[in-house]
């Protein structure tokens, strides 16, 4: 009766979710390094910092928390959540790089892009950014004249956003009054398409559009 009694406690308790730390010496080195090597529910705490590194969490319940101050990364997709899966990000941002507006760069993207989750997403307490626009002639791969919303949200069930600053990035400029394309717009903040999204007590900045010899401003992005 005793043994039945432990096995039955021990089937009936939660499964335990253990804590990763990345702190870029003797845990782990990347972000990326603890999400691959995480199990389902599991923690990651992150130490304060900027971590040069597009992080993906794919089909994974993750919770990833800064630890001492803020931590930024340089990108961030949460996508394919099922229905019974959740993401949290506490103090955890992206902001997407300067760099040449006239080259493709692999950091190209809004700061944080969460894409056909079924499940639920939280984020609270960070810093996005989204990349600026490239005009690229002749109209090539990396011709995107837009700047790039600070959190781009499609095809999502409940996207909760708290206590948050979000920038869109800069539309590009164009030096030619001759061309056609025109200059690029500026992103906006946040965007959303065929998602449920809750923003509360957020800073929410659309940026500024290009302009064209510096005489035809091209639309700024959206608060």
């Amino acid at each position: 009766p005793f043994t039945l009694a432990l096995l039955i406690a021990a089937l009936a308790a939660p499964l335990r979710a253990d804590v990763q730390i990345v702190d870029g010496a003797g845990n782990f080195a990347t972000v990326a390094d603890a999400v691959a090597m995480a199990s389902e529910g599991d923690t990651i705490l992150i130490a304060a910092g900027v971590y040069p590194e597009v992080l993906v969490i794919d089909g994974k319940s993750l919770t990833l928390v800064a630890d001492g101050g803020p931590a930024t990364l340089y990108g961030l997709v949460v996508s394919n959540l099922a229905a019974n899966q959740s993401v949290l990000l506490r103090g955890v941002g992206a902001i997407r790089p300067p760099d040449s507006p006239f080259y493709y760069s692999p950091y190209d993207g809004p700061g944080l892009l969460a894409i056909d989750n079924e499940g639920v997403l939280r984020v609270e307490g960070g810093t996005f950014g989204g990349g600026a626009g490239r005009n690229v002639l002749p109209v090539g791969p990396g011709w995107h004249p837009d700047g790039w919303s600070g959190i781009e949200i499609e095809d999502c069930s409940s996207v909760g956003i708290s206590r948050c600053v979000v920038s869109g990035g800069l539309g590009a400029d164009l030096y030619s009054e001759s061309s056609q394309v025109g200059a690029g717009k500026g992103g906006d903040a946040i965007s959303a398409v065929g998602s449920f999204v809750a923003v509360y007590d957020c800073d929410l900045v659309g940026a500024a559009g290009g302009t064209i010899t510096d005489t035809v401003e091209a639309p700024a992005g959206e608060g």
